[in-house]
């Protein structure tokens, strides 16, 4: 059993990976989701934070919602979510609210640049994803005057608590 599913979770972290080509292609951050039931996948999503212009639109909501849509509920259990990256803190509340019972994720944080250097579009000289390179001060993981509240909080504990 525990070797069919890494096959499966080979299977469908593939399938993230190839919907997240489709992000870079757009000018996207290549992040990407998927939300599987029983071998089906329900939703696959990529980032559509820089085209909507929408802070939200990161691939683990929207496919959030798109399977909550499928399955006619927001009670997503029994469900297991495949993501290209590690989820941040927004999407493991939604994950959790969610009631998605397994998360399955390719790179760690830090990892994603390698992650993005990987799969960029052919021809594309950036080393680092659309986005990264526009953000504003110092590269502290500070974005605002209330984010240092956040800093030092595991995202994964959140994670490891919700499964």
């Amino acid at each position: 059993m525990a070797g069919n599913e890494c096959a499966q979770d080979l299977t469908f972290m593939r399938i993230a990976l190839e919907e997240a080509a489709k992000a870079s292609d757009v000018g996207e951050v290549p992040i990407a989701a998927l939300i599987v039931q029983d071998s089906r996948v329900l939703a696959q999503a990529h980032n559509y934070r820089e085209l909507w212009q929408d802070p939200t639109a990161h691939a683990e909501v929207i496919a959030i919602r798109a399977a909550a849509t499928s399955l006619g509920t927001w009670r997503l259990t029994d469900t297991t979510l495949y993501v290209t990256v590690e989820p941040c803190s927004m999407c493991i509340g939604a994950i959790i609210l969610a009631r998605v019972s397994r998360v399955v994720f390719g790179a760690k944080g830090s990892e994603s640049r390698r992650l993005w250097i990987a799969i960029r579009p052919a021809g594309r000289a950036e080393t680092e994803p659309p986005g990264r390179r526009d953000r504003r001060g110092p590269r502290t993981g500070k974005s605002g005057p209330h984010s240092e509240v956040f800093q030092g909080t595991p995202r994964s504990a959140a994670l490891a608590r919700s499964v």
